[in-house]
């Protein structure tokens, strides 16, 4: 589905709640060299007590959350009748808001699935039969529609767009359904026949929607309210994205209607004219901004309320009192029938916003933890006001799953936010690139957040795998932060980092910055075939060459463009192109983590007398980066009910320390080289009884071949085979390569291999890719494994070397490894 305009808004008003008026100087000279000076220092804010690995997860977990989601998608499917439709009054508004719920909720991994896909086919089907004058069956009607196929269905949506064009009335609001010239007139004259709001709520059956009390319509206020006008509004943009024309007035008179009926603390209520604002009204009133705006600035329309419509004062009003007020059990002022309705505008307003709390709520945990503990046994969620009607379970089960579902996508992207720099109003970059790569199949639903860099902590940072930073000054990052930065790298994220309008200051401050977090390491051009470069958009060949960072043997650490991507207009569509295929490269390389279960800190035991000991060993000629592979490797072995322990420092190959450990680690992509003082210590190393536990990354054809050649002459052995026992004998076989880029579906005569000393297993060998997998990383255009059997693999590999799993054994006739075809890299 076409995201690209939903995705557009986030970031129109929310950029400005974190802007300031700072403006600084320009400056083109890009002639700065690209790795710092010795004596470059970076910026430094004070300390502020700020804990960077605080865990501020509130317990709640991705099985509990897809566990409520699959029954409550198992309940909704109970409902469904057998002409496709759902419940028995507003029947085109049901099914259309089930439908919805179902499209965002099901996932192909859950056993109701195809099931699933059965009942949103048939009811899809008697959606597109049964088109509806009123605006909420049509609005949800174009949005289910739209969610299940634009294409198929696109001329089911335009025409629920058309009629949704017709029910708004000219003071930009919609009420429940088509209005007549005549009842426009009484409406303006203040006459019985208007049709009054609070009566048309009577008449849906639905109540009064806000617990107000109802009021005559009056001579200033015409029909209308912001529930219908939301959904309008949402419906619209479900056209919009299917490529239907909208309106633009239609969408200017919607966007003055909100600028000009917010109350004065920033809140919204039902009606034009409410003294009162509540929670789900504020939300409806933020979302719909933030749809409109980036409508409009997509369209190209530009301002329709001023000099400057975005400069986001009225939201920032909206977000403040929407944090004062945060309430996720009926919320301020909201009737507990609509509660389930709150909660999905509330999702709406996070998701649209960018913002992972509104002020210290955390919207989407706190709003989840809430959605769990309702849950009925049956699967379903109903408001008790409700009484328990199957139309309200069918209903509040939707908005359930529609904020379970949507705000439970992925985070692709974090936008670093930092104090004192100045920020254009505008549309994000990213977020149409999220919307691409959504497109081209590379990311799955996603979106983004912002983090702020005073605040966040690792856990917040490590929901997503990159980390955006841009700006006109260079980031001022006291010394806790840079710690926080460099921790999110080494626990698996990249850092994006652009600098708007070509900023001098941006580049030369950020390499500084770069240069303090990783002193061991230089900043390096990427070069034009590097396939950093590759991805869904094309790029000339002058284009290529733009981006330098700092890489280590699995993947890009840090990048930077030397130049603005995304605020010369002249520049954007290349801008963007780079933007999105350097985006996609980092996805594919780390991964796309779920917002419950960031990669996390691996707290392994510290080396110690108790216990075998492991040290990563570092060789003269490629030093060893502060990875998590060992660490993790080491708890998953504890896990088992093993006890091991990593050394604080690495050791050198040709130190005496050597000595002092039960084994040596090394994984590496480089070809293999030891000096001569190396290969004579690890050689008395190994036949003293010391074990060598060897691990490609990347798949290397250099460093399989090199390690092929070399470690059998420090065992004084011939490779054999490990026999495979047990649950190792059992995974073997089974094991398949899900990377990126696969001649072959399946690992071909992938056996452990091993080098003996003395009748015992000394050295294990693995060629594929099994430490960036530790890391929980994927193996990107290589021969590798994914994470969850790399773990099972490995940790079995080690029990057998040290045996305390299966046995090793020589069989009859010992085999040479045989080489692996190379994987391109």
């Amino acid at each position: 589905m076409n995201k690209k305009l939903i995705l557009l808004s986030v970031c129109l008003f929310s950029i400005s709640v974190f802007a300031t008026s700072m403006a600084v100087g320009r400056d083109n000279d890009l002639g700065a060299p690209l790795a710092a000076k010795d004596d470059d220092a970076p910026p430094a804010a004070e300390d502020d007590g700020q804990d960077i690995f605080a865990d501020d997860n509130p317990g709640i977990t991705v099985e509990a959350v897809e566990g409520a989601i699959e029954r409550g998608v198992a309940f909704l499917l109970s409902q469904q009748l057998e002409d496709g439709s759902f419940g028995t009054q507003h029947k085109v508004g049901l099914t259309a808001l089930a439908t919805f719920a179902l499209a965002y909720a099901v996932d192909d991994s859950m056993a109701i699935a195809t099931q699933a896909k059965t009942a949103m086919d048939l009811a899809a089907q008697y959606l597109v039969a049964n088109p509806s004058t009123q605006t909420y069956d049509a609005s949800l009607r174009a949005q289910a529609l739209n969610e299940l196929d634009p294409v198929a269905y696109r001329a089911a949506i335009e025409a629920s767009v058309r009629q949704l064009e017709a029910n708004q009335y000219p003071h930009g609001m919609w009420s429940y359904g088509p209005y007549s010239e005549e009842q426009l007139r009484e409406a303006l004259a203040g006459g019985q026949n208007a049709p009054e709001t609070a009566r048309e709520g009577q008449r849906e059956g639905r109540g009064n929607r806000e617990g107000e009390r109802a009021q005559p319509t009056q001579q200033a206020d015409l029909p209308g309210d912001n529930s219908n006008t939301q959904f309008a509004v949402l419906g619209l943009q479900a056209g919009i994205e299917a490529g239907v024309a909208v309106d633009q007035e239609v969408q200017n008179r919607a966007l003055a209607h909100f600028y000009s009926t917010q109350v004065r603390d920033g809140s919204w209520g039902y009606r034009q004219r409410s003294s009162r604002g509540t929670g789900s009204m504020t939300c409806a009133g933020l979302s719909s901004l933030f749809v409109l705006g980036g409508a409009n600035q997509a369209a190209g329309a530009g301002p329709v309320l001023g000099p400057n419509p975005f400069a986001g004062t009225q939201a920032d009003l909206g977000l403040g009192w929407l944090a004062e007020h945060f309430e996720v059990e009926r919320g301020a002022n909201v009737s507990a029938n609509w509660n389930y309705y709150y909660l999905y505008s509330m999702e709406r307003v996070g998701i649209l916003s960018g913002l992972r709390s509104f002020g210290d709520h955390e919207w989407y945990f706190e709003g989840a933890g809430y959605i769990l503990e309702k849950q009925d046994p049956q699967g379903f969620w109903c408001s008790t006001a409700d009484a328990g009607t199957d139309f309200a379970k069918t209903h509040d089960t939707s908005f359930a799953l529609l904020f379970l579902g949507r705000a439970n996508a992925p985070v692709l992207v974090k936008e670093l936010r930092w104090e004192n720099d100045w920020w254009n109003p505008g549309p994000s970059t990213i977020v149409p690139v999220i919307a691409e790569l959504e497109e081209a199949g590379i990311v799955p639903d996603a979106h983004f957040q912002y983090a702020n860099a005073s605040e966040a902590n690792l856990r917040e940072l490590l929901e997503a795998p990159v980390c955006y930073v841009t700006g006109h000054n260079g980031p001022v990052f006291s010394e806790t932060q840079i710690e926080l930065m460099r921790a999110y790298v080494e626990n698996g994220g990249t850092i994006l980092a652009e600098p708007q309008d070509d900023s001098v200051e941006f580049v030369r401050n950020f390499r500084a910055l770069a240069a303090h977090m990783f002193p061991e390491r230089r900043m390096r051009a990427f070069e034009s075939s590097d396939p950093i470069y590759e991805g869904p958009s094309a790029l000339r060949g002058d284009a290529r060459g733009t981006l330098v960072g700092i890489s280590d043997e699995f993947r890009p650490l840090i990048v930077m463009s030397r130049t603005s991507l995304s605020s010369d207009e002249s520049k954007s569509p290349i801008g963007r192109a780079i933007l999105t295929n350097a985006i996609s490269y980092v996805a594919k390389s780390g991964g796309v983590w779920h917002r419950l279960a960031p990669p996390m800190p691996i707290d392994a035991p510290v080396a110690s007398g108790n216990s075998k000991n492991v040290a990563r060993l570092d060789l003269a000629n490629h030093a060893e980066t502060n990875h998590r592979d060992l660490e993790h490797l080491v708890t998953l072995l504890n896990a088992s009910g093993h006890s091991f322990g990593v050394a604080k420092e690495n050791v050198a190959a040709s130190s005496p320390r050597v000595g002092e450990f039960d084994a040596l680690y090394l994984a590496s992509n480089d070809e293999l080289q030891l000096t001569p003082e190396e290969t004579e210590n690890l050689t008395r190393y190994v036949r003293a009884g010391g074990k060598l536990i060897v691990f490609g990354s990347g798949g290397s054809w250099e460093f399989q071949r090199s390690a092929q050649a070399i470690l059998p002459r420090i065992a004084g052995t011939s490779w054999r085979n490990i026999e495979r026992e047990g649950d190792l004998r059992a995974l073997v076989p089974t094991l398949e390569f899900r990377g990126i880029d696969s001649r072959d579906s399946r690992l071909r005569g992938f056996y452990p291999r091993g080098l003996e000393v003395d009748g015992k297993l000394a050295i294990v060998f693995c060629e594929f890719d099994l430490a960036r997998a530790l890391e929980g990383h994927p193996s990107p255009g290589c021969v590798g494994i994914v994470p969850a059997d790399a773990e099972v693999y490995a940790t079995r590999l080690v029990e057998v070397l040290f045996g305390i799993y299966g046995a090793s054994s020589r069989p009859d006739n010992p085999v040479a490894p045989t080489p692996s075809t190379p994987s391109g890299r």
